[in-house]
């Protein structure tokens, strides 16, 4: 092959992964519109005519911490973070056949979120609590390539005792919506009263 032909289509190759990798930019600001989008409509809100900043902050603060323990390093004045509520472990209420047959079922946690923006004149306020499921006792049963020969993972790679990663492993199973509207009612209530 000619030396021109080959330049001459490794040129087109580039162009090629050019044109794909703007592409590709584009759209992944697309997902992340999308993704912002799906968090806010996968949380409980309401919105509080007439309130203000100052008002809500003191209410949510009071009402988030009755029930939760705030993460002060994750929290900001307008978005409480709680730190891991442990809520005891899935009974009869689960849907698992492992859960339902061991002594012990899989521990199960909490994780909530409160925050909070101004929208004109009116304040939209939005909860979210997740539960999850830990699922460490599974992972490391069915993990593969656990400390055979093979050379795609030495001990240096593999998580050891001492990482937190490889002692837990929390999946998220669902929203408590009533614990979210609870929290929201709690809010509501103190700043209207029984209006």
């Amino acid at each position: 092959m000619r030396p021109s032909i080959l330049r001459e289509r490794m040129s087109y190759a580039l162009l090629a992964i050019i044109v794909v990798g703007i592409m590709g930019c584009e759209s992944t600001n697309d997902w992340r519109d999308g993704a912002a989008r799906r968090r806010e409509s996968d949380s409980a809100g309401r919105l509080l005519p007439g309130a203000t900043i100052e008002q809500v902050q003191v209410v949510a603060y009071n009402a988030f911490t009755t029930r939760y323990r705030l993460d002060r390093e994750s929290s900001m004045a307008t978005d409480l973070v709680s730190q891991p509520l442990e809520v005891g472990t899935a009974g009869a209420d689960s849907t698992r056949v492992r859960d339902l047959v061991r002594p012990a079922p899989n521990r199960r946690r909490q994780l909530a979120r409160l925050w909070f923006t101004q929208q004109g004149s009116d304040i939209l306020i939005r909860c979210r609590i997740i539960t999850q499921r830990m699922d460490t006792a599974e992972r490391q049963a069915f993990a593969q390539y656990r400390s055979d020969d093979r050379p795609d993972e030495t001990p240096i790679d593999r998580e050891g005792p001492t990482s937190v990663s490889g002692r837990e492993e929390w999946i998220n199973v669902g929203r408590d919506r009533q614990a979210e509207n609870d929290i929201l009612d709690a809010i509501e209530q103190v700043l209207y009263g029984g209006q």
